[in-house]
């Protein structure tokens, strides 16, 4: 018998250990949310743009009500009775009859369906875009909240090693108790942050769990957005503008409305078209309802009439009524374009507000940076040197809470430039991101 001698091999387990550490990973690559996922998410899951979207539907279908004014009266009928001499009689009726006036208001109540319909959509839009800057907001807090964590994180575990330092430096002389005591205070500080940054982070993921549909633990990683920072901030126009084109429509409707009210002050004159065609059928009694060739004998009767006429109708007594009501329209019109030029010149100084706070977020951006380089390697130095005995604890302790807030105050300052930005886009009648 061959005998051979063992000998393990762990490739094959390597292999097995290196697959499940990329199938883990990619788990953990899955987890990581976006900006998107989360506005795509809020934009399915929230109640008002779902209520704002049946209202698009509703005025679409109250649109197509007003095309069905112009169809025709048609009335049809039929009926089948006995005659005194036992004849049996069938009658089949049809009329149509329509009114044509010199000034028809379904046209222009048509206009005002179309003009109801759009702005309804621009209200839909309007919601969405409030759900996304929603989403953005709480998108950035939650960052920032995040980042501030790990920084307590890293600097806990820095005043722990800390701790166990100025205790060797105690023997040494060169640090007292006082220092041991206040390194500790810092270290229960730090993990009191940390306590808090955390409670503030589950608040938030409650809240865009709410809005989203979408359930969000603390681990779960959301990714970066400062590829979102834009690079150019483009020229100043508003004609794209919802709010812009919401009063243009408001100014066209009074338009409309002022044109009803004046034909209504002239006569009613109208056409109207009147057709109609009546079929009667007879059936004599079995005995007579035969010819020699067994047929029945059926006298049919069909008439035809259609008529067309003018008419002129006025009512006098409604004539100042009506004379007042034009004069109301004429000054509703007047003020929703006093309306209308007032909102030009809101928007254009609310756009060279906006160019302006984002020119300064640029800026703020670039000092921002420069500051908390400064302020990291003033901390390393300023680490070096308590650890030396150079200087006091409270001068590391107001260093190191110098470069937290620079950190802080550089994520605020680019999730600020990103917000401000999308509402620069609103403001232009530009989609969000190029995508909401």
């Amino acid at each position: 018998m061959l005998k051979t001698k063992f000998n393990p091999d762990f490739s094959g387990k390597k292999t097995i250990i290196l697959i499940l550490l990329c199938f883990l990973n990619l788990l953990l690559i899955a987890e990581e949310i976006t900006l998107f996922d989360c506005i795509d998410a809020a934009l399915v899951n929230s109640y008002e743009i779902k209520n704002a979207e049946q209202n698009v539907k509703i005025y679409r279908s109250e649109n197509l009500n007003k095309l069905f004014d112009f169809i025709p009266e048609i009335t049809a009928y039929a009926n089948a009775k006995y005659d005194i001499d036992g004849n049996d009689i069938r009658t089949n009726n049809i009329s149509v009859s329509e009114n044509l006036y010199l000034f028809d208001e379904r046209f222009s109540n048509y206009k005002l369906s179309c003009l109801d319909f759009h702005n309804e959509k621009l209200n839909y839009q309007q919601q969405k875009q409030s759900t996304v800057l929603e989403i953005l907001q709480l998108y950035s807090e939650i960052l920032i909240l995040k980042e501030s964590l790990d920084y307590y994180l890293n600097y806990a575990e820095f005043y722990d090693n800390e701790s166990e330092f100025v205790k060797e430096m105690i023997k040494t002389g060169k640090r007292t108790v006082l220092d041991l005591y206040s390194t500790q205070i810092e270290q229960k500080n730090a993990e009191l942050n940390i306590t808090k940054t955390q409670n503030d982070i589950e608040k938030k993921l409650l809240e865009l769990s709410q809005k989203t549909g979408r359930g969000f633990k603390k681990e779960t990683m959301f990714s970066n957005i400062n590829n979102l920072l834009p690079t150019e901030i483009g020229i100043i126009s508003y004609e794209n503008n919802l709010d812009w084109k919401m009063s243009n429509f408001a100014k066209k409707r009074r338009k409309i409305e002022k044109n009803i009210y004046l034909k209504r002050i002239f006569p009613d004159l109208y056409v109207n078209g009147y057709y109609n065609w009546r079929n009667i059928k007879y059936w004599k009694d079995a005995e007579q309802t035969y010819d020699y060739e067994g047929n029945f004998i059926i006298r049919d009767q069909e008439t035809k009439y259609w008529e067309l006429s003018l008419n002129l109708s006025y009512s006098l007594g409604s004539f100042a009524q009506k004379l007042n009501d034009f004069s109301i329209s004429k000054r509703r019109l007047k003020q929703e374009e006093l309306n209308f030029n007032s909102l030009q010149q809101e928007l254009q100084k609310e756009l060279a507000s906006k160019k302006l706070d984002l020119k300064l977020k640029q800026d703020e951006i670039k000092i921002c940076i420069q500051k908390f380089a400064l302020a990291e390697k003033k901390l390393f130095l300023i680490q070096e040197r308590f650890r030396h005995g150079l200087i006091s604890f409270l001068d590391f302790k107001t260093t190191f809470n110098e470069t937290l807030n620079a950190k802080i105050e550089l994520l605020q300052t680019r999730y600020d430039y990103i917000i401000a930005f999308a509402k620069w886009q609103i403001v232009k009648g530009e989609k969000i991101f190029g995508r909401y």
